[in-house]
Formats: structure tokens, C-alpha cells, sequence
């Protein structure tokens, strides 16, 4: 949402309702901070069946959220975490999966679990 409100050029009645929506139930006023949710969790990867401990963004902690937990290593070194950080990019080089098309390439998938 954040980042929707920032790529969309000007303020008017889109941002405005962004900005109502956070509000209502991602604002702290007493932090006057946003709310951001990450639950740790290890799920078997559904590409290849290993299990694997990151991230996931909400309440029912079905899926590692590859993405979300590539971001918290980003935050775990910035705060000088590096052992915390290294731990999770370990667990994220369990699911680099060579492409289909083309084995000289490999990537990760989004989550452990297909999102549908």
C-alpha cells in the first residue's frame, strides 16, 4: 500500500483513501507508527520438499514468504544482525531451483507454497 501511494504521482481521493485505510488498521497512534505483521515459521518447500524457516505475512503461517524473509535479511544486516541475516539467506539457498527452460539459470520462488 505504501508503495502504491508513493509510485502514483500527486495527492488526490486515491491517496487519500490509502491513507484512510492504514489508519483504520495499521496505525499506532501511540508509536505513530505503522503496524507491520512477520510471523517465523518453516513450512516444506512444495519445489522440491525441503523444509525451510523464514517469514510469512499473515495470521495462518501456511507459507514461507521468500520474498518477505529476503527483505528481513536486508533489515537483519542493516541493523548489523549479520549472524541472524546469514542464518535466513541459508535457509533461502535451500529453494534456489534451476529454471525449466534454461538449467544454466536458477531463482527462487516466490513462497514455499504455490500461491493461489
Amino acid at each position: 500500500m505504501v508503495d502504491a501511494f508513493n509510485a502514483v504521482k500527486g495527492y488526490d481521493r486515491f491517496h487519500s483513501r490509502i491513507l484512510a485505510y492504514l489508519k483504520a488498521g495499521y496505525w499506532d497512534p501511540e508509536r505513530k507508527a505503522f503496524l507491520a505483521w512477520m510471523f517465523i515459521t518453516t513450512k516444506a518447500a512444495s519445489i522440491n520438499g525441503t523444509e525451510v524457516t523464514g517469514f510469512c505475512f499473515d495470521l495462518d503461517h501456511d507459507s514461507v514468504w521468500l520474498e518477505g524473509t529476503g527483505e528481513m535479511i536486508v533489515a537483519y544486516r542493516s541493523a548489523g544482525e549479520d549472524y541472524t541475516a546469514d542464518f535466513y539467506i541459508r535457509e533461502m539457498e535451500k529453494v534456489i531451483s534451476p529454471s525449466a527452460k534454461d538449467p544454466a539459470l536458477a531463482g527462487l520462488p516466490y513462497a514455499t507454497t504455490p500461491c493461489v
